[in-house]
């Protein structure tokens, strides 16, 4: 996917404007440590927090490149330890190198999907061993001034574990009268504030344990990644496992994410698991972001129960709007069962590989392919099922398909679009879209109003459709997942204009051309 990349550091400013009473942090720095400047700066950032956590005279610190730990130094031993955010009005910035002369927001190096060598890291004590390392690398718990705002922009979170005896969630720590956290969620970032407005910007979210990030909070996050997180219900040897949500990310409220990867993150032998890339209760305003090889391998119950899972790469709650996206390579895989009444069970309602969706949605202009369903099964005679290689509506909602593709997913029952229960009735809607080679295409519930597309199985050309029995060139490669147009794709010049809102969706394609004012649609996202 092409994409072209504008940094705005003066819409961030407009947002937080702030007097910028700033201190300074700097591994390297050899001064008098108290982070009133580039040479004096504090060493450790837990000590900047500390300073601004006692007060509000400060409000902005800029952390130079380097490894930072909640313990101050790697040596530390403490897992209670985190990078503690107590207050709103904060604004940190990573990512300056002023041995170099990098000492201006303007000036730092921002990596696509975040990074800028500023790095938060739990993994004290000794470095090779992870079940030591800090419980949550950072906690947001503003309950002074919690109506303010807080700003993470350029930094990197990693190495958190929040592993510990099975059983719920045990409380750390007090705040003014609550809590600051719990064990076993929010490994990287634990956001636990009841107003505090968050937004993130070129941040990294990598390689924690007990997700990635778990907010109470709606989120607002661009040019992020949360990559290579997971949380775990057990293992394989566990004869008992947990309800897990969310391996890269839980949000309680809406989440808004744009230009963003979520990757290769993964709920670990959990019970009913839900979302191994985001889990969300709120709705998700999500725009040119990739979801891709997530997973959730399910340890189908252990229980006499069957309960409800889904999302290998997203579950939602909420309405969904998604733009310009990618969604690719997720899998949702019941790998463990156990005995009850003599029969070994892998029982399991839900599905979803890529999707599992609860309430209306809106997919423009992206691509869902190579998604995932296997190894559950329902118990004879029941009205749910296990099925939605790509998507799978849990609730009885719709789907409105613009200017995109599902492509290549996979699932016996159905791999395009499928809905959990029989008695649904699932409405889609299908403009100038794409849904091809899909292992089987709709449960029967699915109920489809096609306009300009070309949709496998179906040959009808009323209302603009195409053949699908006609042959001809499609797309560039899609077997190498290259949906571009070569020159004399069927879909070029075929779409309808008037399907395609342009005062709410994106007025540009998923190479950047322009979607609408460059004439006649092609069908799908290109």
């Amino acid at each position: 996917m092409k994409r072209i990349i504008l940094f705005f550091a003066f819409s961030i400013f407009s947002f937080y404007s702030f007097s910028q009473s700033i201190v300074y942090v700097d591994a390297a720095a050899g001064g008098a440590n108290d982070g009133s400047s580039w040479t004096n700066a504090y060493r450790h950032l837990s000590s900047a927090l500390a300073a601004a956590n006692a007060g509000n005279d400060i409000d902005t610190i800029f952390i130079a490149k380097g490894t930072y730990y909640p313990t101050g130094d790697q040596s530390g031993t403490n897992r209670d330890s985190a990078f503690l955010l107590l207050r709103g009005n904060l604004f940190l910035y990573g990512g300056f190198d002023p041995a170099n002369g990098i000492t201006d927001i303007a000036q730092r190096n921002i990596q696509p999907y975040g990074g800028t060598g500023t790095i938060l890291s739990g993994n004290i004590n000794n470095p090779a061993d992870s079940l030591d390392n800090c419980w949550h690398v950072m906690v947001i718990a503003t309950y002074t001034n919690d109506l303010g705002k807080i700003l993470l922009d350029g930094v990197t979170i990693r190495e958190g574990n929040g592993t510990m005896s099975p059983g719920g969630y045990k409380y750390y720590g007090s705040g003014p009268g609550r809590p600051y956290g719990y064990y076993g969620a929010g490994g990287g970032m634990l956001i636990t504030s009841a107003s505090t407005q968050i937004r993130m910007r070129n941040v990294v979210v990598s390689n924690n344990v007990t997700q990635g990030i778990h907010s109470r909070r709606f989120l607002d996050m661009e040019n992020c990644s949360v990559v290579s997180n997971i949380a775990p219900g057990g293992d394989e040897n566990s004869t008992t496992h947990f309800a897990v949500f969310g391996g890269g990310l839980y949000c309680l409220e809406g989440l808004k994410l744009k230009h963003c990867l979520v990757a290769d993150n993964q709920i670990y032998y959990g019970f009913v698991p839900k979302g191994g890339g985001i889990y969300l209760e709120g709705n998700l305003d999500m725009e040119e972001c990739i979801v891709r090889d997530n997973t959730v391998l399910d340890a189908a119950g252990c229980s006499p129960l069957v309960g409800v899972g889904g999302g290998g790469g997203i579950y939602a709650h909420g309405y969904a709007l998604i733009k310009n996206s990618e969604i690719t390579g997720n899998a949702y895989t019941v790998v463990l069962g156990c005995v009850w009444d003599g029969e070994f069970r892998r029982y399991r309602y839900g599905g979803g590989g890529g999707l599992a969706l609860n309430s209306n949605t809106e997919i423009v202009n992206s691509i869902i392919a190579f998604n995932s369903i296997s190894g559950g099964m329902v118990p004879a005679g029941a009205f749910r099922r296990f099925a939605g290689g790509g998507i799978m509506m849990m609730d009885n909602a719709g789907v409105k398909l613009v200017n995109s593709i599902i492509y290549g997913n996979t699932d016996p029952i159905g791999a395009a679009i499928s809905a959990v229960d029989n008695s649904y009735s699932i409405p889609v809607n299908i403009g100038n879209s794409v849904i091809l080679s899909n292992s089987s295409l709709f449960s029967p519930e699915i109920t489809v109003t096609r306009f300009h597309s070309l949709v496998q199985g179906f040959n009808s050309t009323t209302d603009g459709n195409l053949d699908a029995s006609a042959g001809g060139t499609v797309f560039t490669n899609a077997a190498g997942g290259d949906f571009s147009l070569p020159a004399g794709s069927v879909l070029i010049n075929k779409g309808n204009n008037n399907l395609y809102n342009s005062a709410a969706y994106p007025d540009a394609d998923m190479n950047s051309n322009n979607r609408v004012s460059g004439g006649v649609l092609h069908i799908g996202p290109y």
